[in-house]
């Protein structure tokens, strides 16, 4: 672009307006993922002393049936609560990543930024996004199964 365009493209109150927004949605979308790292992190650390808390209960010397039961259940009752606030706020990313596709769209000078024509535009690049979600998505899966597993384990036998 010569110096002549860009003073246009910078004067263009549109083009201005299209950036603007764009930033906004941008900012939100690292709101969401902050968000999901955040209710992750929580869950992970809760999860751990749960099955620390599990782990003493199955203790021969202190045997405390009561917790064999109670610590799956509420084991359950997080990722249970956990995943669906995991899941809403991936799908409110993927809602506001479409936001940012039809700016991209709609806007040239935007829309030709070779990184976010191939990243956006051409999703040549979705896999890293699949990847990077992955973790959010089978981690509270994985904690569910070992639960329930653990549960029926308690009301089956008196190892648990």
């Amino acid at each position: 672009m010569g110096n002549q365009e860009q003073e246009k493209w910078w004067n263009d109150e549109e083009n201005l307006k299209s950036i603007e927004y764009y930033g906004l949605i941008d900012q939100e979308i690292h709101r969401e993922h902050n968000l999901i790292a955040n209710r992750m992190n929580w869950y992970v650390t809760s999860q751990s002393f749960l099955m620390a808390a599990f782990a003493v209960s199955g203790n021969n010397d202190y045997r405390l049936g009561f917790l064999s039961i109670f610590l799956p259940i509420l084991g359950i009752l997080t990722s249970c609560i956990i995943g669906v606030s995991l899941y809403a706020a991936i799908e409110a990313m993927n809602q506001l990543k479409t936001e940012k596709k039809r700016i991209l769209k709609e806007d040239n000078y935007l829309g030709n930024i070779f990184t976010f024509k191939e990243r956006f535009l051409d999703n040549k690049h979705t896999w890293i996004h699949w990847w990077g979600i992955f973790p959010v998505r089978s981690i509270p899966v994985l904690f569910l199964i070992f639960w329930f597993i653990f549960l029926y384990l308690a009301t089956q036998t008196k190892i648990c």
